[in-house]
């Protein structure tokens, strides 16, 4: 089976935020139609979900398989420079939520997700030889997208019954994805706006990971809020195009 084909999202965030005081009246992004992703990001996602239910699972063979998937489609270390956290003041506790984690956290690169499978393997010949054959791999460069640097990842936690905030830059003209996703110890929901102040998009189901795609108008730089309904802090990832 060909793991390497498959899923992710799309930004390079960075920048603050542009145009502080320009008119209301200008348009703000387009929604993007319904569409597939593409199979870089696809990948990346697969990756993502796949790194999570090895660890889970105590299987190291699926982070050797997650570590090729991003060997094979590299992703830029993305550089938050604007970012806020702090208490949601319209948080409910509810007495059923979780107050200690659950999941056990690794860095989303292929160097960390071979040294925990490594971890994982106690010896054992034959993954320590799929590690081997993965590390030896060449990567291609690192494709452009939406986003302004390119396709970009990054983890960030936002503790209990908080709400945290970033800024993103996207390129005019291009389809802008963004892949959110967490650890699955609380409920996030999340809210993208544009620079204007618009809300582009959001997701408030009762998961932790949401997709975003859009058509910016023009260069310009977004701020995603991500909300923790829960009393446990989670650490989620952001994927960009």
């Amino acid at each position: 089976m060909n793991f390497a084909t498959a899923y992710f999202v799309a930004v390079t965030c960075v920048s603050p935020l542009m145009a502080q005081n320009a008119p209301v009246a200008a348009a703000k992004p387009v929604a993007a139609p319904k569409m597939q992703t593409n199979e870089r990001l696809k990948a990346l996602q697969m990756a993502s979900d796949m790194a999570q239910y090895g660890i889970a699972k105590k299987q190291p063979m699926l982070l050797v398989s997650a570590a090729q998937i991003l060997i094979e489609n590299p992703v830029g270390n993305l550089k938050v420079e604007k970012e806020e956290q702090s208490k949601d003041a319209d948080a409910k506790p509810n007495a059923a939520d979780k107050t200690t984690k659950s999941a056990q956290t690794v860095a989303f690169t292929s160097k960390d997700l071979l040294a925990k499978a490594q971890e994982m393997a106690k010896g054992d010949a034959t993954v320590l030889a799929a590690i081997q054959k993965t590390e030896a791999s060449k990567a291609p460069e690192v494709a452009f997208g939406g986003a302004i640097s390119g396709s970009v990842h990054t983890t960030r936690r936002v503790d209990g019954y908080s709400r945290y905030s970033f800024t993103c830059t996207y390129v005019g003209g291009r389809l802008a994805e963004m892949y959110l996703k967490g650890d699955g110890d609380s409920d996030l929901d999340y809210y993208l706006y544009d620079s204007y102040g618009n809300l582009v998009d959001s997701d408030e189901d009762s998961t932790d990971s949401a997709i975003f795609r859009w058509y910016p108008n023009s260069t310009m730089t977004y701020r995603v809020v991500v909300r923790n309904r829960g009393g446990t802090y989670n650490v989620f990832q952001i994927l960009t195009n």
